[in-house]
């Protein structure tokens, strides 16, 4: 997952904000229409969000590209009057904006969903948006080691309390997105109940455990005088420029091994 809370304050993304804020925000005509046959218009900001996620899905960080999707962190289906508002925009990969998320956006409390724009810091959304949310309050990763598979994973930020709004909210990111153990409740919807989408995101994560735990490897072997200081900066620098939001878990410190 990618931290982006800088988005708002990039320069080149306020240029691209403050075109579209001009020309379509004010009057919330951005998308298509029968009378109107341009492409949305909230495409504008794709270039922006593949420069700055590094051409990685924010939330699951698979590879992206121009043909991926701008999403509505709040669905247009029910938030009509956000639907040209630029910050409600992020970048997703397909399958976690078509087959993961959705039009699905759930609430810690239905009570409080909001009918207009001053009704949206009542609500209390389930879902992260990285471009809004510190990441690393909600989310620890895991290098998950079994007999049969080795997967990196996130789970909710170890320190946090099992019956807060925030464990609930890093929980249930998971379980939509399919990023760890997503089995948390019956009335949930779950992205791993689609296996077509648990073996791509298996996948993934096996891949991402290859990536980094020769990183996790080298503080062991630190830890034992097998190699220098400068050796594991080396390393770490290595895989700082790959440009996972991973990494930078793994620098603060909020991974544990995990053997099943």
């Amino acid at each position: 997952m990618k931290d982006l809370t800088h988005i708002y304050s990039e320069k080149e993304f306020q240029l691209t904000a403050k075109k579209f804020k001009d020309k379509y925000q004010i009057d919330n005509n951005c998308d298509k229409t029968k009378n109107n046959n341009n492409a949305n218009k909230w495409k504008i900001f794709k270039d922006d969000f593949l420069r700055l996620t590094h051409f990685k899905c924010p939330i699951c960080e698979k590879d992206i590209d121009n043909y991926d999707d701008i999403d509505h962190y709040r669905p247009k289906k029910y938030y009509d009057f956000l639907k040209c508002d630029y910050q409600n925009f992020i970048i997703l990969c397909n399958i976690c904006n078509r087959t993961c998320k959705g039009e699905d956006f759930p609430l810690l409390d239905n009570r409080f969903k909001a009918k207009c724009k001053d009704d949206i810091c009542n609500e209390k959304p389930l879902l992260i948006n990285p471009c809004v949310d510190n990441i690393y309050d909600y989310f620890s990763i895991e290098f998950v080691q079994s007999n049969s598979e080795q997967l990196l994973i996130l789970v909710p930020k170890y320190e946090l309390n099992p019956n807060s709004y925030e464990y609930k909210k890093a929980e249930t990111t998971i379980a939509f997105y399919g990023l760890g153990d997503c089995i948390i409740g019956k009335d949930l919807k779950r992205c791993r109940d689609n296996k077509i989408v648990d073996n791509c995101r298996r996948e993934f994560m096996q891949r991402m455990y290859g990536t980094f735990y020769d990183l996790i490897e080298s503080f062991d072997d630190y830890a034992n005088k097998k190699i220098t200081k400068e050796e594991i900066m080396k390393k770490a620098e290595v895989k700082k420029r790959l440009n996972y939001g991973f990494y930078e878990f793994i620098r603060l410190k909020q991974f544990r091994i995990n053997t099943i």
